[in-house]
């Protein structure tokens, strides 16, 4: 079989959203071609993890990554090398002649997912909304007490889903910003409008101005929510293009 898809562009104001779901990858001949497309401290990494379902969350997580920048140019997955930053966040170590991109990975129960652009700072969180939620204290230390305060307007039903929706904004700013525990997440109060023609805005604290930021959020599924944040004083709709994959097999445009 050829693993192999075709190359594509990625224009400066583009954004790419990739989408992997686990229960798509069903055959043992393409978990084993996965195999070898990491690299040998990958592979170490893969095989500290106890439970089955977390060691092939890791291995989709590096296979996207690694096969879907090699879809870019001319470098084989298995090239690619990978720094962090001293706040943790992981950024491509730099080749001669290779364009500058900026990533984010995000992952939860069922699916991985891959948020790719030029230069700009991006960030992006996936959340399954089937997850039981974190406790009460937990929930104080990543909202506001504005956003705690919107939550609780809303029915019992409704507030499960209103709380993705305001901790998956978050943490795709948070890591887009790159900086770690330098981010306070309850100095940052995100308003999320009453239709989707309006842009989700933040207000906050600290030194960060919500006027450099756009943000796209989408439910590519019923139990998922994505959130992507990029630096941009653009509006993301007309280069934002999402893709289903399956890594080296085939894919789906959403959008």
């Amino acid at each position: 079989m050829d693993y192999s898809l075709p190359k594509l562009t990625l224009a400066s104001n583009d954004v790419h959203l990739w989408l992997t779901f686990l229960d798509d990858i069903q055959t043992t001949e393409l978990r084993l071609v996965y195999q070898m497309v990491m690299t040998p401290d990958e592979q170490k990494e893969h095989k500290r993890f106890y439970y089955d379902n977390h060691k092939f969350q890791y291995l989709i997580t590096r296979v996207l990554l690694r096969t879907t920048l090699s879809r870019y140019c001319n470098i084989s997955p298995q090239r690619w090398r990978f720094l962090d930053n001293k706040y943790g966040r992981s950024q491509i170590k730099p080749i001669p002649r290779v364009p500058p991109f900026q990533f984010c990975l995000s992952h939860t129960d069922g699916l991985v997912a891959l948020a790719v652009v030029l230069k700009r700072e991006v960030g992006l969180d996936v959340e399954n909304l089937e997850i039981k939620k974190t406790s009460k204290t937990d929930e104080q230390k990543i909202l506001s007490q504005e956003e705690i305060k919107q939550i609780n307007n809303f029915t019992s039903k409704n507030q499960k889903t209103r709380y993705y929706d305001y901790l998956s904004l978050k943490k795709s700013l948070i890591k887009a910003i790159g900086k770690g525990a330098q981010v306070n997440p309850d100095q940052i109060t995100f308003h999320i409008p009453k239709t989707a023609s309006q842009q989700t805005t933040f207000s906050t604290r600290q030194r960060i101005n919500p006027a450099n930021w756009k943000f796209k959020r989408v439910w590519p599924s019923r139990s998922h929510v994505a959130t992507v944040a990029i630096r941009t004083p653009r509006e993301l709709d007309n280069f934002f293009t999402i893709r289903r994959v399956v890594p080296l097999l085939g894919e789906k445009i959403y959008l």
